[in-house]
């Protein structure tokens, strides 16, 4: 049931963000919600999905960041510091 619930909300936010903002390339949904049933059982629903393209992203706007990563991996981040998704740099 939980799995269920998960997919349906990860969808729910997705297609209300796709719709309702305006983006030019790409945009990301980061975050954990916490679900609890009858004040004791509780469940995390993690979403860190990206919708659009992002090799469409101008290389000028991507910026690098390091905190967070093991050695030698670093992230890289539109100016906004949104992450693009699948781009790791050594």
């Amino acid at each position: 049931m939980q799995a269920k619930v998960t997919a349906l909300v990860r969808e729910a936010i997705m297609v209300l963000c796709k719709n309702s903002l305006t983006y030019t390339t790409t945009f990301n949904v980061e975050g954990v919600l916490n679900v609890t049933l009858d004040c004791a059982q509780t469940f995390p629903i993690h979403i860190n999905e990206t919708i659009g393209d992002p090799s469409l992203i101008d290389p000028s706007l991507i910026r690098v960041k390091g905190e967070g990563r093991g050695a030698g991996q670093m992230a890289a981040t539109t100016s906004t510091g949104a992450p693009v998704k699948g781009i790791v740099t050594n």
